[in-house]
């Protein structure tokens, strides 16, 4: 007499579409831990996030419909006392801190990164054009030169 075993299985929850979950896993991979990534972002500590994290968290920042799916089944995998994954915690955390906040908190964050080199590359432009402006209101020659051009 041999002994069928059924083994149970439990399926699990899935909160994310397995491709978003693939993507957002390996972006994990080389990032700070979930608490510390929260933890820069709300002190904007570069220490804690590159700017190439920022930009990579961003980038996994979940749609609208990928957060619906998300939200409509975090009863269910608490439910199942499932452990939580990674990408799992991360749309959480995202999730909690409230998705459209975190995203104009990174967007914020970039462009203050940015701000420095902008300045920088329109000082120089702005600098010039300053200078042609002064010349042509200092300009003794100019209104007489104008007047001739024009028939006065």
């Amino acid at each position: 007499e041999k002994k069928s075993t059924l083994k149970e299985v439990v399926k699990k929850t899935e909160m994310m579409d397995s491709k978003k979950f693939q993507n957002i896993s390996i972006m994990l991979h080389k990032m700070p831990e979930i608490d510390d990534i929260k933890k820069g972002l709300d002190i904007l500590d570069e220490d804690i996030l590159s700017r190439d994290c920022l930009e990579a968290l961003k980038a996994q920042i979940p749609t609208e419909e990928e957060e619906d799916m998300f939200v409509s089944k975090i009863d269910e995998k608490m439910s199942k006392n499932e452990e939580w994954e990674k990408p799992e915690l991360y749309y959480k955390m995202i999730h909690e801190y409230n998705s459209a906040i975190f995203r104009k908190r990174a967007e914020t964050w970039l462009f203050s990164l940015d701000w420095n080199e902008m300045v920088s590359n329109i000082v120089k432009p702005l600098t010039k054009l300053t200078t042609a402006i002064c010349s042509v209101i200092d300009s003794q020659s100019l209104p007489y030169v104008m007047g001739v051009l024009l028939g006065f």
